[in-house]
């Protein structure tokens, strides 16, 4: 147990320095570039230090949007596969090009190819 809340720390101060660098380089683009990628930052770093801190109960599924059931299949199955889930949940939201295909996505597997049924209407 120990040895996982070390593990858990040194993702997290990862991803800190990750999006450090990144932030810094998009700091250097024009104004009209910035704004967007300055958004989809913040989600994106919100949403990953909540994986690694939250994830096994879903704290990172809600802030992206997604109906009740799929945090209540992260509780049901001890931490999403005993923390399997949160796991690939986490590179997908640092990885993924497309951050919007993670946001309202229905799916207990987010990174699954979008399907009909995956995501709610806004």
């Amino acid at each position: 147990m120990k040895h996982f809340f070390t593990l858990k720390i040194i993702i997290a101060t990862l991803t800190i320095v990750v999006f450090t660098n990144v932030k810094s380089i998009s700091q250097n683009t024009s104004d009209t570039l910035k704004t967007p990628h300055v958004s989809v930052f913040k989600k994106r770093m919100t949403a990953a230090l909540l994986t690694v801190t939250m994830g096994p109960l879903g704290a990172h599924r809600i802030y992206l949007g997604c109906s009740p059931h799929v945090p209540v299949a992260y509780v049901a199955t001890v931490g999403g596969g005993v923390g399997l889930i949160p796991v690939i949940d986490f590179f997908a939201i640092l990885f993924t090009r497309d951050f919007s295909t993670l946001e309202h996505n229905n799916s207990v597997f987010m990174w699954l190819p979008k399907t009909k049924n995956n995501y709610t209407e806004e």
